[in-house]
């Protein structure tokens, strides 16, 4: 198309007739001349379904030359009925024609891109039933596809045989397929979770207790050791340390609690740091426990299976005892307020036994108290110093002269002076002193003599008494308890001593003029307590 080529519109108004005779004319003339008008002409002409009478004939036979041949298309147009051409707007022709354009365009591309030859691969198909419309018109050769001839794929063998060679199936090498290595996949630790069957167990921290006053035949089996000593004196247990009772026994704790032991009873003892309270674990047998009476105390009663229950503070006595492989809380004086592990919280009325879920009245526990109430200790433990490194760390007392000898069986030593030899404790809440108070200790000298005195601050005076030490007992271990009722007061002149005036010093002297010979003299002292009656 140039310059000299009329509008779409113009030949759009043509196709439909509404040009004058003159402008018809000269279209016509254009449109044998030129190509490009005369083949969009002939798209115009596509979009009507019978010919028009407006083109003469030898146009039409021009323009019907450029489209595709069509079976039964071309009529005679002598033998045709002429219907009236639909009168279609200009611009819906236009707009029809550039859509035929385009979708004839994306035919064209979508054909070049289509392989020129399609690998040969066996496909079997089912014939596909396609409805019947009618009478099919068959399409123009330029819109067919060339006929491929089909060429049926086979199979080669597997393994090849070579002429004049045959392969037993043996030989036949069998294909197997690499397997893919994936890399491990690291897998993350399994939550063990709670059996419902097992008690929920609760990590708990624990400390040392000092067990005092020992009465009856008492051993303890380290943690981590098989061998049992024999418990002589103040000792310091701890969690994992078990102390047996071959016989009826009992011992005082840390802080004045009293417990009887029946024969046969194995229980652990320890201090509960979570619940600042003092931890039984009932291995068997059975126990009484009096608290002490001034205060209230917590405990944690426990058994092998580390379930446990904690008694809130009480002063009630009750006891304790292993029933149906459970540790069972017998409620005696008082009624005492439990809490389990669970958080339940439950009220034991004296007279009531308690081994989880809910109270109930029960006989064994007087049994219990009658049995062992002759073995509870009536003396408490006031004041004591022993020499094990975490009873000083506790700061109950202090040691103003001597000094620790370390070793397995440690013990405070003495400091060398040229008249005597002195161990000296200073007590870090003074107590009260009484005539029915009692002094025990044990003590080693190669003096003859070995003095005790407890002086009173500001110079008030002091209580104070003499031990003779005979041969035999010099250099040797001795245990003695001595009631201040036989101490001698010694004040100053016109101070008289009260109850209410309070002991802050301990102090064991060895004079050197007792020891014979020219030997240095020595004092030795360990497990000291001052006891009530």
């Amino acid at each position: 198309m140039n310059q000299f080529c009329p509008e779409s519109e113009q030949i759009a108004v043509l196709m439909e007739g509404r040009l004058t005779g003159e402008e018809t004319g000269t279209l016509h003339r254009h449109l044998a001349d030129c190509d490009s008008c005369r083949r969009e002409a002939t798209l115009l002409r596509l979009c009507t379904t019978e010919p028009l009478e407006i083109l003469p004939e030898a146009l039409e036979e021009k323009i019907l030359e450029t489209c595709p041949p069509r079976q039964n298309r071309r009529r005679s147009r002598r033998k045709t009925t002429r219907i009236p051409a639909r009168r279609f707007p200009v611009g819906f022709v236009a707009a029809a024609g550039l859509l035929i354009t385009a979708l004839l365009g994306i035919l064209l591309v979508s054909r070049l891109k289509r392989p020129l030859q399609e690998p040969l691969e066996p496909v079997v198909q089912a014939p596909e039933k396609k409805p019947v419309l009618g009478p099919e018109e068959p399409l123009p050769s330029w819109d067919r596809e060339p006929e491929k001839d089909v060429v049926e794929a086979t199979v080669p063998e597997w393994p090849p045989q070579l002429p004049g060679e045959e392969i037993s199936p043996e030989q036949i090498p069998i294909l197997v397929e690499p397997e893919e290595e994936f890399p491990e996949i690291e897998r993350l630790p399994e939550k063990k979770t709670d059996s419902p069957t097992k008690p929920q167990t609760k990590t708990r921290r624990f400390g040392a207790l000092a067990l005092l006053n020992p009465t009856g035949q008492l051993s303890i089996r380290r943690a981590g050791k098989k061998k049992r000593e024999r418990i002589q004196g103040i000792i310091r247990v701890s969690n994992g340390d078990v102390i047996r009772a071959e016989t009826s026994a009992a011992f005082c704790l840390e802080g004045g609690h009293a417990v009887a032991l029946a024969g046969n009873t194995e229980v652990a003892v320890a201090s509960s740091l979570d619940e600042k309270a003092t931890w039984l674990s009932l291995r068997s047998g059975e126990i009484l426990v009096e608290p002490d009476g001034s205060l209230r105390s917590r405990w944690t009663l426990s058994d092998e299976r580390e379930s446990a229950m904690v008694v809130q503070k009480t002063r009630s006595r009750f006891a304790v005892a292993v029933r149906d492989d459970r540790v069972a809380l017998f409620a005696l004086t008082d009624r005492i307020r439990v809490q389990a592990d669970s958080g339940r919280s439950v009220t034991v009325l004296p007279g009531e036994e308690y081994t989880g879920g809910s109270s109930r009245v029960a006989a064994w526990g007087s049994k219990v108290e009658a049995d062992l109430s002759g073995q509870l200790p009536t003396r408490r433990s006031l004041f004591f110093a022993t020499s094990d490194p975490e009873d000083l760390e506790e700061g109950r007392w202090s040691l103003e002269t001597g000094k620790i000898r370390k070793g397995q069986n440690p013990f405070l030593l003495s400091e060398p002076r040229k008249k005597f030899h002195s161990v000296k404790l200073n007590v870090a809440k003074p107590v009260g002193w009484d005539r029915e108070y009692t002094l025990r200790f044990r003590y080693r000298t190669n003096a003859g003599r070995l003095r005790v005195q407890l002086p009173f601050p500001r110079g008030l005076g002091a209580l104070m008494t003499d031990i003779t030490v005979s041969r035999d007992y010099r250099n040797r271990w001795i245990t003695v308890e001595l009631p201040l009722d036989r101490f001698l007061v010694v004040a100053t002149e016109n101070v008289h001593l009260r109850p209410h005036d309070r002991v802050e010093t301990i102090e064991f002297r060895a004079f050197q003029k007792d020891v014979p010979g020219s030997t240095r003299g020595f004092v030795a002292v360990d497990d000291v307590e001052l006891l009530d009656q």
